[in-house]
């Protein structure tokens, strides 16, 4: 049955045939990538005894006070790269700058 749909596809005109491996690529690839999400975990087949996790209104944080968390935490990760980013140039400048010897000319 395949053989005989290939020889029939093969008797066609090439635009005819540039068609069907245009989709047999496109149907092949989704079929790929369903797989693949899937099996990393970004597509699950849903059941019903998986129970909804549901929050209270008042546990969960305002956008203002989630924003200033956000917000807080990333200058607060900055910050601590600025210092280790300061404390190893001045690891490496202040021996350098202190080693040079400063000559008198006569």
């Amino acid at each position: 049955m395949l053989m005989k749909k290939y020889n029939s596809i093969m008797e066609r005109d090439e635009e005819h045939r540039n068609k069907w491996a245009l989709g047999m690529t496109v149907a092949l690839s989704v079929f790929i990538f369903t797989g693949f999400a899937f099996y990393n975990g970004y597509l699950k087949i849903p059941s019903s005894s998986q129970a909804a996790n549901v929050v209270s209104a008042d546990l969960a944080p305002t956008p203002l006070t989630n924003s200033k968390q956000t917000f807080g935490a990333a200058f607060e990760e900055i910050s601590k790269q600025y210092s280790l980013f300061k404390e190893s140039v001045s690891a490496v400048l202040v021996p350098f700058i202190t080693g040079i010897e400063v000559y008198d000319r006569k």
